[in-house]
């Protein structure tokens, strides 16, 4: 169960997130859901790279579907 009120799970979202870490690095980019991100991050990723992923719920399956990369 989330401890967040509702209050505080209505102003937070990934769009804003995005657009907050989007003044300080161009390159963010958000929205394309957990496949879409992954085959993003395939065109992006090289040996060496490093990829933090963190979330709640099924964001596990975006470091998954990475871990194919090197297969």
């Amino acid at each position: 169960k989330v401890r967040d009120s509702d209050e505080a799970v209505q102003s937070v979202s990934a769009e804003r997130l995005v657009n907050e870490i989007k003044k300080h690095h161009a390159a963010v980019s958000g929205g394309m859901g957990l496949e879409g991100t992954v085959e993003e991050l395939k065109g992006r990723v090289g040996e060496g790279d490093l990829v933090l992923v963190m979330g709640a719920g099924d964001v596990w399956k975006v470091a998954e579907g990475l871990t194919s990369i090197s297969s």
